[in-house]
């Protein structure tokens, strides 16, 4: 696959609620104290198995110091399942993301201009998350937008059309007037996506982004 992340990982066939309740037990026995989290974190992950790097992730997501993003993108490029990459990127990084929001946009940036294909995955499911941030972040999630240059490949590019269309959702009128300014400046960048997002906008706006291209 183009993002090099395996469908077949280690897996241990652990039951969901044995595993929510080993998450529960470890963060409230270990979540209060940073540096035995981190010690616990860098053993649940090096492990290897797929419900170990969960529970290390759920772990990871209840800290909010510096090192918790530099910790998440060491292992990002190296991870070879697509559940636990998807969970470091979302779950892995609430805690830090809620205390640190401006430095976690700027770091989305930064992963979205990483060349490799499971850091691109992992640079846009954690955008994804700016949409379930309180307070308006719209304009910033845009002008992460704009910056990026819609190519993903593989995995990636589902995880795209999936963000665009969570943006479309969330608010149709922004996400046109944005569009309609990508086309603009770039008319190549959204025409591929558009079919994928033109049920959640009225037929007036979607001829408007046809009219749009025609130019």
């Amino acid at each position: 696959m183009a993002t090099g992340v395996d469908d077949a990982p280690w897996v241990l066939n652990l039951p969901d609620p044995v595993r929510r309740e080993l998450q529960r037990a470890i963060i409230r026995w270990i979540s209060g104290d940073p540096d035995q989290a981190r010690l616990h974190c860098n053993e649940l992950w090096a492990a290897g198995y797929r419900e170990l790097q969960l529970l290390g992730t759920a772990l990871l997501g209840t800290q909010s110091e510096d090192w918790v993003p530099d910790w998440a993108e060491k292992r990002a490029p190296d991870s070879m399942d697509r559940l636990a990459l998807t969970a470091l990127a979302a779950e892995g990084l609430t805690g830090w993301r809620m205390e640190n929001t401006r430095a976690y946009l700027n770091r989305i940036e930064a992963w979205l201009q990483d060349k490799r294909a499971r850091m691109q995955y992992f640079g846009l499911t954690a955008l994804q998350e700016v949409l379930e941030l309180e307070g308006d972040w719209f304009p910033e999630f845009f002008e992460i937008l704009d910056g990026y240059h819609w190519e993903p490949r593989g995995e990636a590019r589902k995880v795209f059309v999936t963000l665009l269309q969570k943006a479309a959702q969330k608010s149709s009128g922004e996400m046109a007037g944005f569009l309609l300014s990508v086309i603009e400046k770039n008319p190549e960048k959204p025409a591929p996506y558009l079919a994928a997002l033109g049920r959640y906008f009225p037929d007036r706006q979607n001829r408007l982004f046809r009219q749009a291209l025609s130019r």
